[in-house]
This record gives C-alpha cells, sequence and structure tokens, in this order.
C-alpha cells in the first residue's frame, strides 16, 4: 500500500465521498432574473462549483468572463450565446458545450412568445406595443427581419419583423387541468363529477344548489360556469352580460420540430405552436358554428379555410402538411375585463367569470379567494360596472 492511500484510512464516509441529492434541494433564486441554481458543489479555495441551473423562457445570463473553464450539458431546452464572440451559439438537449478561461459571453434561453408584423405599419404598431409591455415592467424586444430570420427560420421570409415577449408561452389545457385538479383534491376539494345545476335558492344564511345528483348546502358559492355564467346568474336574479363564443382549433399532422415560440400576427388572426408531438396547433379567433336547437357547436370550412391561408403566410411548410382534425370549443364573451367579487345584494354569491380562463386563471382564482375572505374588489372588474 503506497502512502498516498494510506493517507484515506480513518476517514469517515462523510470526509471521503458526498452523495448529493438534487431532486431533495430547493430552487434558489439568482440575482439575475428568471435564473435559478441548484449548487451541487462549491470548493470556497479554488472557486470551483457544479450547479444545476433552470432558466424561464426568455431568462438572461448577463455578459460575464469565466475565469477558468465553464462547462455546460443541457438537460432540457436550450441556451443560446446572446452576445460575444460565439452569438448565435446554440447548445440543445443532450448537447454540451466548453468554454476557454478568459471567454466572455452572455446567453439566453430565447423562447417566449412572438407577435409578427407584415410590413411597416404593423411594425410600428409592434414598437408601440412593445413600448407599453416595458413601461408595465415586461421584457419585450422589437426584432427585426434578420433579428427574426436568425432566431425562427422556418418563419416567412416576407415578415417585416416581430415583438419577442419571452414571459408569453403556452400549455397544454388537458394536461393542465388534469394538474389543477389533482392540486385542488390534495388541498381538500370535493368534486361532484356530472352534476348539472338546476337551481340555486337562499335559505337563510345558506346557498341552496340543486342538482341533478342531489341537494348542495353552502355557505358561499362562486360562479364560474364560463360561457354558462348568465344562465347560473339568473336562477339567483342576475343578469351578467356574458355570451359565448364558438371557437375552432386545428391540428396538423407532426412535422420535425422548427417552432419553439407562440405565435401571433399582428392585425390578423393567428395563433400558432408547435406540439411537443410535432403536430402544429392552429387557431387564432376563427369562428365555429352553434346549433341553438341541440345546443351543439360545429366546425365552419369556411372558416377552416381563411384560417390555414393566414397560417400559410406566416409559416409556408404549413402547405405540405394535412390537417388530420378539427375541434370547437365555446369560450366566454365579455367586455375586456373579468366579472369578479361578490354581487351586489346577494351576499355570498361571487361571479369569477372571464373571456381568457387559461391566461388569467391564476390570478382570477387569487382574487376570488381573497374577496371570498372578506377583501374587496377593484371596481373595475365587479358586476357593477355595468350599470
Amino acid at each position: 500500500m503506497d502512502a498516498k492511500t494510506s493517507q484515506t484510512q480513518g476517514r469517515t464516509a462523510d470526509e471521503h465521498s458526498h452523495l448529493v441529492r438534487p431532486a431533495e434541494m430547493e430552487w434558489q433564486k439568482t440575482r439575475f432574473p428568471g435564473c435559478e441554481a441548484k449548487t451541487l458543489l462549491f470548493d470556497k479555495k479554488t472557486g470551483l462549483m457544479t450547479a444545476l441551473m433552470r432558466f424561464e423562457p426568455g431568462a438572461v445570463l448577463p455578459d460575464h468572463e469565466h475565469v477558468k473553464i465553464e462547462q455546460t450539458y443541457v438537460l432540457e431546452g436550450k441556451l443560446v450565446d446572446r452576445e460575444g464572440p460565439a452569438s448565435g451559439l446554440e447548445a440543445g438537449q443532450g448537447e454540451f458545450v466548453w468554454r476557454e478561461p478568459g471567454s466572455r459571453h452572455s446567453a439566453w434561453c430565447p423562447e417566449g412568445g412572438l407577435m409578427l408584423a407584415e410590413d411597416a405599419a404593423g411594425l410600428e404598431w409592434l414598437r408601440r406595443k412593445s413600448a407599453m409591455e416595458r413601461r408595465w415592467g415586461i421584457e419585450s424586444h422589437v426584432l427585426g427581419a434578420n433579428e427574426l430570420r436568425s432566431l425562427a427560420p422556418a418563419l416567412s421570409e416576407h415578415m417585416a419583423g416581430a415583438d419577442l415577449v419571452p414571459a408569453e408561452g403556452y400549455g397544454d389545457p388537458l394536461r393542465g387541468t388534469m394538474a389543477v385538479l389533482q392540486q385542488a383534491q390534495r388541498a381538500g376539494a370535493r368534486l361532484l363529477r356530472g352534476a348539472e345545476v338546476q337551481s340555486i335558492e337562499r335559505n337563510a344564511a345558506a346557498w341552496h344548489v340543486q342538482t341533478t345528483k342531489g341537494l348542495v348546502i353552502a355557505g358561499r358559492v362562486v360562479n364560474a360556469a364560463g360561457p354558462w355564467a348568465a344562465q347560473l346568474g339568473r336562477m339567483v336574479g342576475l343578469e351578467l352580460p356574458v355570451t359565448g363564443t364558438v371557437q375552432q382549433v386545428i391540428v396538423t399532422e407532426p412535422a420535425p420540430p422548427m417552432m419553439k415560440h407562440l405565435i401571433a400576427l399582428a392585425n390578423r388572426h393567428l395563433s400558432l405552436k408547435q406540439q411537443a408531438s410535432g403536430g402544429f396547433l392552429v387557431g387564432g379567433g376563427w369562428f365555429g358554428g352553434f346549433d341553438p336547437a341541440s345546443g351543439r357547436t360545429h366546425n365552419l370550412r369556411r372558416n377552416i379555410e381563411g384560417n390555414l391561408w393566414v397560417c400559410a403566410r406566416v409559416l409556408p411548410v404549413l402547405r405540405s402538411l394535412s390537417f388530420v382534425r378539427t375541434w370547437t370549443g365555446i369560450n366566454p364573451a365579455i367586455d375586456r375585463a373579468p366579472i369578479l367579487g361578490e354581487a351586489p345584494g346577494l351576499p355570498g354569491f361571487f361571479n369569477a367569470v372571464s373571456a381568457n380562463g387559461y391566461t388569467l386563471g391564476p390570478i382570477i382564482g387569487r382574487i376570488t379567494a381573497d374577496a371570498v375572505r372578506g377583501e374587496s374588489v377593484n371596481a373595475h372588474y365587479r358586476l357593477e360596472r355595468f350599470g
């Protein structure tokens, strides 16, 4: 046994090997917005550090110098050199990049939402939009045509530019809704599935909600029925200015990955995103049809054609893809703001109605929970604003 090996004799396991369990560690915020870290190893003597980093879409690690070699292995997503000698260098999932001592760069995760402009007038409108967003503290960048092509080369070369908002994004509503449902159940929520509300009446200090599956008695009721909110409101004597519009969505066959941004188009109706499966979801406010007699919705061929025509102007490759299905859904239609808070003259009856449920859902849930506990709701969002 040589002398070097003998130095390890008598050491405890903690002095020899150090087991780190990242899954049990909390993400720590850094001084850079949107960048979080889990430090796995840090040597105070040498400055050596190994860390897991998590970047929100659009997060930027500002210009910095590497005193020693930097090594990066990308577990998910991508990391792009935004500035520096290697500007544009992109490391994707499963790729490794290392940088020499003394090298400098800034890095970012360039996802988020892109609203495109087809001409100079549209680009000027986007500049005003971006300026307003920045005044409200929202990160927003106006990109010229060349910057846009570098960021999203699959888009049409005829686009004049875009507004990039890194905090924009999209989610899978099926998985998202199931996740919210599971969290609600863990917090103690009880579900009564398939129960149609037939009547709502005030009885002394409680509300009696009669359903097709029995009577529910509650001290407080929240009307969160979306496009059917007016129907529930009439059960308690409220006239809510809420109707519904039929929205339709188109799904294409799978294609190779080419678009990580949520895409919209200034001055035209378009919402476009590519799913993990490779298929594109195409929408943007093109209406479907509604049959009042049956209460059923249906697709409108002319609006499918119009939607795909607009989409092909933005993403030319769409012309070579087949669309495999379409569907419709009913979206609440009210004025520009949600209807929130306790209804006037109906203690314990609250409205939580919005035309932007997935976008505003979390904050509407928070405001409604606070209102149920007695906090006031901004007058701009209350029913009384309609007079």
